[in-house]
């Protein structure tokens, strides 16, 4: 075979390869929709053979796209820590203050919460099992690096600076404590309303920016004096 023939066939193979793999990646993406919609249906113990049966196939071709079922799980949640990241950057805004910007942010993620319990009660599921560096801890880190961007440019225009690792410890620290006080609210039935949590963690979080960076009093506001 000359060497052009060599080059043709290898042109025409990686063609053939390109389209199956996006093949594969357009028939995991569809079974991944299924899944999220019969998870929502049925609940976060909802099994494959209910993913398999909404998707119209059998558990062995669905299972062609994916390597077991820890695979399968995990491009849910992955699909899961987009949802929740997608829905909060559209509310990523302290334009009217620091302390009413988180409260917008945390009522949108309750708010998605609600909407999408079971998905929600899924990836917390799979987290627990699969420890650090699971999907969930994944997103936490993106927020967190997405809020040390915010924080150097509040930084930058208060014109201050600290030896404070904004995004190993401070961005961490924040997004943690919330997580943490979020997530045992969300586990108590008997949980008091959105606005007590909001009134109790907001301020928190406020007082722990402040350490780092001065804030600016909110748009008409007025803040006692010193």
């Amino acid at each position: 075979m000359s060497p052009t023939s060599v080059e043709t066939a290898a042109t025409v193979l990686d063609g053939r390869t390109a389209r199956w793999l996006g093949h594969r990646d357009r028939r995991r993406s569809e079974f991944v929709d299924t899944a999220v919609q019969v998870i929502a249906e049925h609940g976060p113990q909802a099994s494959v053979e209910q993913i398999a049966r909404a998707a119209g196939v059998t558990r062995q071709v669905l299972y062609r796209q994916f390597d077991g079922r820890d695979d399968l799980d995990t491009a849910i949640v992955d699909r899961a820590t987009t949802m929740v990241l997608q829905h909060l950057l559209g509310y990523l805004d302290a334009s009217d203050g620091v302390e009413d910007g988180l409260r917008r942010l945390l009522d949108a993620y309750l708010t998605f919460v609600d909407e999408n319990e079971s998905l929600y009660r899924f990836a917390r599921a799979r987290e627990a099992q699969s420890g650090p560096g699971a999907a969930v801890s994944q997103t936490k880190d993106d927020m967190a690096l997405v809020a040390a961007v915010m924080a150097e440019e509040m930084m930058a225009e208060a014109g201050v600076t600290t030896d404070i690792p904004l995004t190993d410890v401070f961005t961490v620290g924040l997004i943690g404590m919330a997580d943490a006080v979020i997530s045992r609210w969300l586990a108590d039935p008997d949980r008091p309303s959105r606005a007590w949590l909001a009134d109790g963690l907001v301020p928190l979080m406020v007082a722990a920016i402040e350490v780092v960076i001065p804030l600016a009093p909110a748009p008409g506001s007025v803040r006692p004096p010193t």
